[in-house]
Parts: C-alpha cells; structure tokens; sequence
C-alpha cells in the first residue's frame, strides 16, 4: 500500500496498551469519534470502570472528571453498590 495514509482519518485500533495509532500524519488529520457522554469530538479511549463491563468507549476529559471512567449511569451505579457491599462484608 502506497498511499501512506493520507486518505485514513482517525486513529487504528491496535490490540495492545495503546489502543490506538495515527496512520495519517498529515494535515489532513482528524479526530472522527465523539465523547459517549456529551458527543463532543474525542480521541480518548476507556475501558469502562466496573470491571464486569470493561466496555470501550470514547470519553473527553470534562466527562471523565465529571462521570469517572463508566461508560454508563447504569456501571457507574453498580460501581458504587459493589464498593458498598465490600465495605460492610469487611465490618
């Protein structure tokens, strides 16, 4: 393949810690995903927080600070009952 890329936008998946990579480096570069949470464009790849889930998804910093790395209300909720119950079963 010839084409260096140019006419990839976004970022690759890769299967290792870094999840993802540039294949355009050009100015013609852009961010296509958009933040779960707001819609906002993003790059930022989580895993979700209750690791039950682990789901993948794209958070922004202000959602992330504001919804901690959950890809929903719903893990976010079962997070927090899960900590609650490890509390009280160390009492």
């Amino acid at each position: 393949y010839s084409g260096g890329g140019w006419f990839f936008v976004g970022l690759f998946f890769l299967f290792d810690a870094r999840v993802g990579g540039e294949v355009n480096r050009t100015e013609g570069r852009r961010v296509v995903s958009r933040c779960r949470h707001c819609g906002e464009l993003s790059a930022r790849y989580r895993n979700c927080g209750w690791a039950p889930c682990n789901g993948q998804f794209f958070c922004c910093e202000g959602c992330e600070a504001e919804f901690g790395r959950f890809c929903s209300e719903e893990c976010r909720e079962k997070s927090r009952e899960n900590k609650g119950k490890m509390e009280e079963n160390s009492l």
